[in-house]
């Protein structure tokens, strides 16, 4: 079952970024790409990096 729910919010993620930029309540542009490629970073640290860290540890 957990792999499951794993596997339907990996998709779920996919189809909010495919389909965001038909979105019509979105009126305005993102303030920076600089800014979404720095919040993308720091998500993939804590996936990549972290979280295998305190796996570990406990």
């Amino acid at each position: 079952m957990e792999k499951w729910s794993s596997f339907i919010f990996a998709v779920g993620f996919m189809f909010v970024h495919f389909f965001s930029k038909s979105m019509k309540f979105i009126k305005d542009t993102p303030r920076s790409r600089f800014l979404s490629i720095a919040g993308g970073i720091a998500v993939a640290y804590v996936f990549i990096y972290l979280l295998p860290e305190l796996n570990r540890r406990q």
